[in-house]
């Protein structure tokens, strides 16, 4: 584990105690800089944050697609981030992913296992994934993230490329003050998400 204090993992402490069917939706914009637009949602029960992300890329659907759903490359832009495995699937149609987060001292390293779906709404290219227990024996050493839902909406813009809208909270288990994380709420996605444009769209 860094003995250092860098931002928090994108994949776990971005994403905070509740899931989106207890989010009010009431999005406030906290970051709005080089394109990327970063939103927070405090749940009805908890002290901690949601996030959402909003960016329009210049790259079709398509392709944003294929990144987001290359899993194993995950770790080359995802911060915290130092494993992302593909799992081997149970069939057609499914796909599962194991990550695994070096986080800051004084917080316990985080591993999840996520199941993987994708749909079409209309234009739009819906992808989720989701937390699911049993897939991977549980690590020494490590916290199990319980909870996790993360969603990308894609939708083609009036420029030929992608309308970005992606929304992620989770329990990451243990104990992590809500403070801790909150201070990191904005910083996380606003710093991957440029990373990302700059890594794949050249921005």
């Amino acid at each position: 584990m860094k003995k250092v204090f860098p931002i928090l993992l994108l994949a776990f402490l971005l994403l905070n105690a509740f899931t989106f069917k207890s989010l009010t939706e009431d999005w406030k914009l906290a970051v709005d800089k080089g394109g990327v637009k970063v939103y927070t949602s405090k749940s009805e029960d908890s002290k901690l944050y949601a996030t959402r992300v909003v960016m329009d890329l210049s790259l079709p659907v398509s392709k944003v697609e294929g990144i987001i759903l290359d899993v194993t490359n995950h770790k080359s832009w995802m911060e915290t981030i130092v494993l992302s495995e593909k799992l081997p699937n149970d069939g057609p149609g499914t796909m599962f992913s194991y990550y695994k987060s070096d986080v800051p001292w004084p917080v316990t390293d985080r591993d999840v296992v996520l199941k993987w779906e994708k749909k079409k709404e209309g234009e739009t290219t819906v992808i989720k994934s989701h937390t699911i227990a049993g897939k991977v024996p549980e690590v020494e050493g490590l916290i199990r993230v319980p909870l996790q839902d993360n969603e990308y909406r894609l939708t083609p813009n009036a420029q030929g490329g992608c309308h970005f809208d992606y929304k992620a909270s989770a329990d990451p288990g243990g104990s992590i003050p809500a403070w801790f994380a909150n201070q990191f709420i904005t910083d996380v996605p606003f710093k991957t998400w440029t990373r990302f444009r700059e890594k794949f769209d050249g921005k």
